[in-house]
């Protein structure tokens, strides 16, 4: 059991915890916002660093050797098949909910197993990825992203036209999106600022940057947190490029987590000149305020969290809405030691770890 009937131990599982890409801007949110709820996080990665020491700063334990929990927990939060693997090996009998966030990267790819209970996709394409996978359709379903729009401080004015935007995606390259956007902002008298991964400059607390700008090309999680401070945001990454977001759209294109499947063309002059050119203010999205009620969607989530306090974990589960089925999994005939060892993992920006593609980059 956790470490009281009042509260779940919730492990979360994520391969790197260093530099803020997605997935590791997501796993510190969800475990702080559950800490906030007043539950325990326990964060396994195999790559601790930056994020994972501002995470141990907060109270939150986070560990590379699964044999260092010593406490069962409740259920697991996981990320990153061959964690996953590991997590259920340490404590076959304990239900996992996994998530996938990226539909091509090898490492974003759990294995069915008998003690996952629900398969979430970040997006239609992440879900029908897990359903390729063997994930039996009736627990698998789209959950898309979030942003806590608590920390986010909305723009004071919203100029008629841009006067500075903003890049900010972990794919941008000097090969790619960079110089055609640099020209297109060039040609409109747009300040250009580029923050990502393969630029050199990250940031991981995109709260304190994203409102001294008016335009925002991102995608995933990332255009999320620039529609938090209520800029305008075009989706664009790497050499794909999709339309700017506006409150017409914002439904369906978040059913595509705001990623690969959105950027249906290649990054030309024209095509930007055309994105850009649809700039309202009285039509950018304010992710949290116009486009759905955050503020009531947190008082229910508490509510709904005090109402349950008195029942035992497994039946706080068994009411939460993911209706998750909680039967013990079969025991896995297995040496959990054998998959639980953490392997030496070098990480490329290039390649990810183990050069096993780009893992942990922006949601897809």
């Amino acid at each position: 059991m956790g470490a009281s009937i009042t509260s779940l131990t919730v492990l979360l599982t994520n391969l790197c915890l260093d530099w803020p890409s997605g997935t590791v801007v997501y796993t510190r949110d969800l475990a702080l916002e559950l800490q906030w709820l007043g539950h325990r996080p326990i964060v396994y990665t195999w790559l601790n660093g930056q994020v994972g020491l501002e995470l141990a700063a907060a109270g939150v334990q986070v560990v590379t050797d699964l044999w260092r929990v010593h406490v069962r927990p409740d259920v697991f939060h996981g990320h990153h098949g061959p964690l996953v693997r590991g997590a259920l090996l340490r404590f076959p009998d304990v239900p996992a909910v996994v998530f996938c966030h990226n539909s091509k990267d090898p490492w974003d790819a759990p294995a069915p197993d008998p003690g996952i209970r629900r398969y979430f996709g970040v997006s239609e394409l992440c879900a029908t990825r897990l359903l390729s996978l063997g994930a039996r359709d009736e627990a698998t379903s789209v959950r898309p992203n979030f942003v806590d729009v608590r920390k986010y401080t909305p723009k004071r004015t919203h100029p008629p036209r841009p006067a500075r935007a903003l890049i900010f995606d972990n794919y941008t390259t000097a090969d790619t999106n960079l110089p055609t956007t640099k020209e297109a902002m060039a040609r409109a008298g747009i300040a250009l600022d580029a923050v990502g991964h393969n630029l050199g400059r990250v940031s991981a607390h995109p709260e304190n940057l994203l409102s001294d700008y008016d335009l925002v090309f991102a995608v995933g999680k990332a255009a999320l947190e620039a529609m938090a401070v209520g800029a305008a945001v075009v989706l664009c990454s790497g050499p794909g490029l999709g339309p700017m977001v506006t409150t017409a759209s914002f439904d369906g294109l978040r059913a595509k987590n705001f990623g690969m499947a959105a950027l249906a063309d290649q990054v030309t002059l024209d095509g930007i000149e055309r994105a850009i050119g649809g700039y309202d203010p009285a039509a950018r999205p304010r992710y949290g305020i116009s486009s759905e009620n955050s503020a009531a969607s947190r008082r229910r989530r508490r509510n709904w969290w005090r109402s349950t306090r008195t029942l035992s974990p497994k039946r706080r589960l068994q009411a939460l809405p993911l209706r998750a089925e909680l039967q013990p999994a079969p025991a896995t005939v297995a040496s959990p030691q054998s998959v639980i060892a953490r392997p030496r993992c070098q990480w490329s920006p290039s390649t990810g770890p183990s050069g096993l593609g780009r893992a942990g980059f922006p949601d897809r």
